[in-house]
Protein backbone atom coordinates (compact mmCIF):
# COMPACT_ATOMS: atom_id res chain seq x y z
CA UNK A 1 0.00 0.00 0.00
CA UNK A 2 1.21 3.67 -0.83
CA UNK A 3 0.00 6.52 0.35
CA UNK A 4 -0.89 9.40 -1.80
CA UNK A 5 0.59 12.73 -0.19
CA UNK A 6 -0.93 16.03 -2.13
CA UNK A 7 0.86 18.90 -3.48
CA UNK A 8 2.74 20.03 0.06
CA UNK A 9 3.74 16.56 0.95
CA UNK A 10 0.78 16.13 3.54
CA UNK A 11 -1.50 13.46 3.83
CA UNK A 12 -4.30 15.39 4.36
CA UNK A 13 -5.81 18.36 2.63
CA UNK A 14 -8.13 20.95 4.49
CA UNK A 15 -11.57 20.87 3.11
CA UNK A 16 -11.98 24.41 2.89
CA UNK A 17 -13.17 27.06 0.53
CA UNK A 18 -12.12 30.56 0.70
CA UNK A 19 -13.20 34.09 -1.56
CA UNK A 20 -10.47 36.74 -2.38
CA UNK A 21 -10.27 40.08 -4.73
CA UNK A 22 -12.93 37.62 -7.05
CA UNK A 23 -10.90 34.08 -6.89
CA UNK A 24 -11.86 31.45 -5.21
CA UNK A 25 -9.30 29.30 -2.72
CA UNK A 26 -8.89 25.77 -1.84
CA UNK A 27 -7.33 23.71 0.57
CA UNK A 28 -4.27 25.43 1.87
CA UNK A 29 -4.52 28.17 0.00
CA UNK A 30 -8.00 28.57 1.23
CA UNK A 31 -6.88 28.17 4.77
CA UNK A 32 -4.13 30.89 4.53
CA UNK A 33 -6.64 33.32 3.27
CA UNK A 34 -9.36 32.30 6.16
CA UNK A 35 -6.24 33.32 8.80
CA UNK A 36 -6.51 37.00 7.68
CA UNK A 37 -9.95 37.20 6.44
CA UNK A 38 -11.75 34.63 8.05
CA UNK A 39 -15.20 36.21 7.34
CA UNK A 40 -14.35 35.24 3.46
CA UNK A 41 -13.46 31.53 4.13
CA UNK A 42 -16.10 28.38 4.59
CA UNK A 43 -15.04 24.97 5.86
CA UNK A 44 -16.68 21.52 7.37
CA UNK A 45 -18.44 21.56 3.96
CA UNK A 46 -18.13 17.55 3.66
CA UNK A 47 -21.49 17.72 5.99
CA UNK A 48 -23.62 19.10 3.50
CA UNK A 49 -22.94 18.81 0.36
CA UNK A 50 -25.80 17.97 -1.53
CA UNK A 51 -28.34 18.25 0.89
CA UNK A 52 -31.40 20.43 0.79
CA UNK A 53 -31.38 23.61 3.30
CA UNK A 54 -34.08 22.00 5.23
CA UNK A 55 -31.97 18.34 5.77
CA UNK A 56 -31.34 17.87 9.14
CA UNK A 57 -28.01 17.55 9.07
CA UNK A 58 -27.57 21.60 7.23
CA UNK A 59 -29.83 22.47 10.30
CA UNK A 60 -27.06 21.12 12.56
CA UNK A 61 -24.32 22.90 10.46
CA UNK A 62 -26.12 26.26 10.88
CA UNK A 63 -26.64 25.70 14.83
CA UNK A 64 -22.86 24.59 14.88
CA UNK A 65 -21.44 27.64 12.72
CA UNK A 66 -23.98 30.47 13.52
CA UNK A 67 -21.04 32.81 12.15
CA UNK A 68 -21.77 31.30 8.29
CA UNK A 69 -24.82 33.57 6.47
CA UNK A 70 -26.36 30.58 4.80
CA UNK A 71 -29.42 30.93 2.93
CA UNK A 72 -32.14 28.88 0.84
CA UNK A 73 -31.88 28.53 -3.14
CA UNK A 74 -35.32 28.94 -3.57
CA UNK A 75 -35.62 27.43 -7.21
CA UNK A 76 -33.12 23.92 -6.10
CA UNK A 77 -33.97 24.16 -2.57
CA UNK A 78 -29.98 23.91 -1.83
CA UNK A 79 -27.61 26.12 0.80
CA UNK A 80 -26.33 29.28 -0.66
CA UNK A 81 -23.61 30.61 1.53
CA UNK A 82 -23.03 34.86 1.28
CA UNK A 83 -19.59 35.91 1.32
CA UNK A 84 -19.12 39.49 1.14
CA UNK A 85 -16.75 40.52 -1.28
Amino acid sequence: MEIALNKESSRKTPTLVAFRDGERHFASEAQTTALRYPQKAVGYLMQIIGRQFDDPQVQLFRKRFPYYDMLKDEERGTVLFKIDE
